[in-house]
Order: structure tokens, then C-alpha cells, then sequence
């Protein structure tokens, strides 16, 4: 097995490459308003993925929870994508750590019962933890969705790139049924108080500036849309939260102010 890529550095890595659509959403997409009456069917895919930042560099993704963060934001997505006037024909979990795949080893939860265990004895493995069956019983869909999501976080927002295409979300988008793909991320790395405090205590005499490399709290929710039958990039925003711990309701604050600026 490869080192470990510390977590944080992992973890940052890629939420960088997600900040780069932070800047106003209509600014690179002004012609998707006029486009939102012909959208057609919406499937959404949701990709979850909280890792508890730990002492040591591998951090603990725990499914069980995960799972059912991702349940809570389903049905809140659901429900508000229709008050906003895009009715979802499906929402999914697509996946649980797709876009992290390959970037560092965590410390893994799979039941109940191993919330309880010491994070040195819990298996050690890569993401994705979870794919869903849809996309999990074919190689060509796993393929598509890992190329999309990586795709996503790779894409310059910048005025002059105005038409970007992905062009695996075609062919993935007709095996659903869809016309129009609706893609979340939900992502987050929640540093529990007595982390930081431990942190604290295990660098006293910190220099200046130090906080940018202390463990802190992190949550991202990131909504991409894409034209199944161009693979065109329709629209994309993102929300982000620093500090505290990361739990339901602040991916929920995260989400509403995402889904405010969609027209």
C-alpha cells in the first residue's frame, strides 16, 4: 500500500480545485435562465463525504453516519429544487468519496459497532467507501462517474472558458433517463474541540501565521449542472463554512444559500 497523503493536504487539495467556481454563478453562466424551462427530466447525483480529522494522518470516514447525512440532504434537495421549479425526477447517493479516490488512506467505519473501536485497529482503505448500485453493476457507468466528478473539480470557472463540456455526462446521463444532471457534492472534514486542543497543546510555540496550517473544520457543498444531450456545464455554485464541527443542519444553511442563487 502507498503512504499515506496526510489528510489535511489531501483534503485541501481538492476543496482548492472546488474553489475555484466560488466567484458569482451568473457571471459564467448567463445564458442558463433562459435555458431552466427546457431542462427536461432532472435526475440528481449526490456524492457525501465527512471525514473526522484525528491526531493522526489518516483521518476516519465513518459510512454509517455518512449514509445518513446523505439521506437528510436528499430529501432536503428534493423538496427544495421543487420550490424553486426544478422537480427532480430521481435523486441518488451516486457515491461516498468518488471525487477523493486515489488521494489518501483513511480509517474506516462500516457498522455501528466499530464506532467503538480504536481508530489504530480500524481497516485502512481508499475512497470511494460506497457507489451506488446503479452505477456500481457496470464497469462503463463506475468509469463515466469517476471521469465526471473529476472532470467537475478540474473545470477552470473563468469568463472566456463560457462553454464547458464533460464529455462522459452524455452517454451516463441516457443510462438514467435524464436530460439534465443536477451534481452535489457535500463534502467536509469536522475536527472535533478536543483535536484542536490537542493540537494546541502538541505545538505551544506556534510562529506566527501557523493557524493556515492547524486542523480545522471545513464544509463545502458544490451544485453543477450539465445538458445530458451536450454535456454542456450549465450552472455551478458553491458554499463553504470554516470553523466548528460539521453536522446536518450547517449542510443544510450550506444548501440554502447555494440553491438562493440558482434562478
Amino acid at each position: 500500500m502507498r503512504s499515506p497523503i496526510p489528510l489535511t493536504a489531501a483534503f485541501m487539495a481538492v476543496a482548492a480545485l472546488l474553489a475555484s467556481c466560488s466567484a458569482s454563478p451568473e457571471k459564467y453562466f448567463p445564458e442558463f435562465p433562459s435555458r431552466k424551462e427546457n431542462l427536461g427530466a432532472i435526475v440528481l447525483l449526490q456524492d457525501v463525504f465527512i471525514v473526522e480529522g484525528t491526531a493522526t494522518d489518516t483521518g476516519k470516514f465513518d459510512a454509517v453516519w455518512n449514509l445518513r447525512m446523505s439521506d437528510s440532504l436528499l430529501h432536503f434537495l428534493d423538496a427544495s429544487c421543487q420550490v424553486k421549479g426544478y422537480p427532480l425526477s430521481r435523486s441518488l447517493l451516486a457515491s461516498m468519496g468518488m471525487p477523493f479516490g486515489g488521494r489518501a488512506v483513511y480509517s474506516l467505519v462500516s457498522t455501528s459497532e466499530e464506532r467503538e473501536t480504536d481508530i489504530d485497529d480500524l481497516p485502512k482503505k481508499q475512497a470511494p467507501f460506497f457507489i451506488g448500485a446503479e452505477i456500481d453493476s457496470s464497469d462503463e457507468a463506475k468509469h463515466q462517474w469517476k471521469h465526471i466528478c473529476s472532470s467537475l473539480l478540474q473545470t477552470p470557472f473563468k469568463p472566456e472558458a463560457t462553454h464547458t463540456i464533460i464529455a462522459e455526462a452524455s452517454e451516463f446521463g441516457k443510462r438514467l433517463n435524464a436530460s439534465t444532471l443536477f451534481v452535489c457534492f457535500a463534502t467536509g472534514i469536522s475536527v472535533p474541540a478536543g483535536e484542536r486542543a490537542r493540537d494546541i497543546h502538541m505545538h505551544p510555540n506556534k510562529p506566527q501565521g501557523y493557524v493556515a496550517e492547524e486542523k480545522i473544520s471545513q464544509a463545502t457543498v458544490t451544485l453543477y449542472v450539465i445538458d445530458v444531450e451536450s454535456g454542456e456545464l450549465l450552472w455551478a455554485d458553491q458554499s463553504i463554512i470554516t470553523g466548528g464541527t460539521v453536522y446536518v443542519g450547517k449542510m443544510y444553511i450550506l444548501l440554502e444559500r447555494v440553491l438562493s442563487r440558482l434562478p
